[in-house]
C-alpha cells in the first residue's frame, strides 16, 4: 500500500512539473518584440544616376522582449541594410541604416524592404526617388 501512495505523488508531482513547463511556455510564446519606426517610407529628392542615397530608419522597441533583427528581403542588389547586431530592449531605440546605389537606374524608383525579426509580422519599408539621366 504504501509502495501505491509513492507512485501517486510522484505523479502528482510530473503532472505539477508538466503544468509549469507549459504554462511557461505559453507565456513566453505570447512575448514578441514589435517596431514601430518613425518612418517607413523616404521620399528623396531627384538625383543623377550614380548618386548613392543614404537614410537611417528609427524605430522603438514597443513590445515586451528584446528586438532581434535576423535578416532582410530586398528588390536589388542596389540596397544595403546594416542592423542592429545587439538585441534592442523594450522601450529602447536603434536604427536600421540604408543605402541605394541609383548607379544603372533612371526614372521612379520604387522599392520594398521586408525586415525578418522576432515579431509578430514582417515590417516594411519603402524608399522613392526619381533618378535622372
Amino acid at each position: 500500500m504504501r509502495r501505491n501512495i509513492i507512485l501517486a505523488g510522484s505523479f502528482a508531482a510530473k503532472a505539477f512539473v508538466i503544468f509549469l513547463i507549459i504554462l511557461s511556455s505559453a507565456t513566453v510564446l505570447g512575448q514578441y518584440a514589435e517596431f514601430d519606426f518613425d518612418k517607413k517610407v523616404v521620399k528623396f529628392d531627384p538625383a543623377h544616376e550614380g548618386f548613392i542615397f543614404e537614410h537611417n530608419f528609427y524605430f522603438t522597441n514597443t513590445g515586451d522582449t528584446p528586438l532581434e533583427v535576423y535578416s532582410h528581403e530586398v528588390e536589388c542588389n542596389c540596397i544595403q541594410l546594416i542592423y542592429p547586431e545587439e538585441p534592442i530592449k523594450p522601450g529602447e531605440r536603434g536604427y536600421i541604416n540604408m543605402t541605394f546605389d541609383s548607379s544603372g537606374k533612371s526614372g521612379w524608383q520604387y522599392r520594398e524592404i521586408v525586415i525578418h525579426a522576432n515579431t509578430r509580422k514582417k515590417s516594411k519599408l519603402e524608399l522613392r526617388v526619381k533618378v535622372l539621366n
